[in-house]
């Protein structure tokens, strides 16, 4: 089941599950005040073994905290993983 929630100006549709400051969608994960958003295609993309985890990671600002990030990042893999027909092309 999902559920809407509104952040800081945006509705995020398709709420999954709620970290302190990542929110896994049914399109992706986005930072609770809307300023990031990682479609849910995009979450093993990497580039010369740069992806969207060493991204936020080499950003060292508390305010993407890395920790919540880790743990949503592994939840929405998984999630997509199991529903591949949410993955947006």
């Amino acid at each position: 089941m999902t559920y809407d929630i509104k952040t800081k100006g945006d509705l995020i549709t398709g709420v999954v599950e709620e970290g302190r400051t990542w929110i896994l969608a049914r399109d992706g994960l986005f930072r609770r005040d809307g300023k990031y958003f990682i479609s849910s295609h995009r979450l093993w993309e990497e580039n010369e073994g740069y992806g969207c985890e060493e991204n936020i990671r080499d950003k060292d600002d508390a305010e993407y905290d890395l920790p919540d990030f880790l743990s949503m990042l592994a939840k929405a893999r998984a999630y997509f993983k199991t529903n591949e027909s949410d993955i947006n092309a």
